[in-house]
């Protein structure tokens, strides 16, 4: 409260602002700029964070109206600018991992140690940081951490996945269910789920990423579990040859098209060597 007028600062921020003919002023900020709380920041940020709650309050106090996000993409391990990101889906490193543990709403999907493996909260080090692992990662250290936040959103969310497999209420997956009825797409379905009941998925010499029968068994995963797999068999000795690390045909089928992308670069040194041809038609 400013003493001479009896109004607060935010007031006179925004009033200014209007004498100046301003209508909106608008505070540009990219995901991964974001701050975080210790105990919350896995090193990239989110705007979904408590840190970042407080810097659009403060934003608002100086006169801001308006949050404007930078692209929403997933990117590659080549190239982090979310310009060059995915178009159509969401990157996952912008969920709260503290929202999973902390807020009733999420039923705790992620439990505190789980949330301390990704922050190092848990473990730290001098000045109260994160302690730096062999690879040099280090959450909080200054600058944005992709690779230790990448892993350590994908085995957060892994736990969180396997929770809300074994132990969420009906409650929650009927929130679940709801929340992807009312997002799907609908002028552009087509590219975003497959139903192979009316049309036959990519050829499994159709490469990504350098990796045979990837995109066909990205197809087929779709169709799986949208329920439209028709003749098609999923989890055929092609799909399990793929590896996918630690996730199982049902676990990776029902993985959004949002986390695929990221899912497979963060792995694909572990998948194993391509199949060569001769590859059925009907798996």
């Amino acid at each position: 409260m400013n003493g001479w007028t009896g109004r607060s600062l935010r007031e006179i921020a925004h009033e200014a602002r209007r004498a100046l003919g301003i209508d909106d002023l608008i505070l540009a900020v990219h995901d991964a700029s974001f701050p975080g709380d210790p105990g919350e920041d896995t090193g990239r940020g989110t705007p979904y964070s408590k840190a970042a709650h407080r810097l659009c309050a403060f934003a608002d106090g100086l006169g801001f109206t308006g949050l404007q996000l930078g692209p929403q993409g997933v990117t590659t391990h080549v190239n982090r600018s979310p310009y060059d990101s995915t178009v159509f889906s969401r990157n996952p490193l912008s969920i709260s991992l503290a929202s999973l543990h902390e807020d009733p709403a999420w039923e705790g999907l992620l439990d505190r140690a789980a949330l301390e493996a990704a922050t190092g909260h848990g473990s730290l080090g001098e000045r109260g940081r994160p302690r730096v692992d062999d690879a040099g990662a280090s959450a909080g250290a200054g600058r944005v951490q992709h690779d230790h936040a990448e892993e350590a959103h994908a085995r957060a969310l892994d736990e969180a996945f396997r929770r809300f497999e074994q132990a969420s209420s009906p409650a929650l997956r009927a929130r679940f269910d709801a929340f992807r009825r009312e997002r799907k797409p609908s002028g552009i379905a087509e590219m975003l789920f497959m139903d192979l009941t009316k049309t036959a998925p990519r050829s499994a010499k159709d490469k990504l990423a350098g990796i045979v029968s990837l995109k066909r068994t990205i197809d087929k995963s779709k169709a799986n579990d949208e329920g439209h797999l028709g003749d098609y068999h999923y989890d055929c000795p092609h799909d399990k040859r793929l590896g996918i690390a630690d996730c199982n045909a049902v676990g990776f089928a029902r993985r959004s098209v949002t986390t695929i992308g990221q899912y497979v670069a963060a792995r694909r040194h572990r998948i194993p060597k391509p199949m060569g041809a001769g590859l059925a038609s009907g798996h």
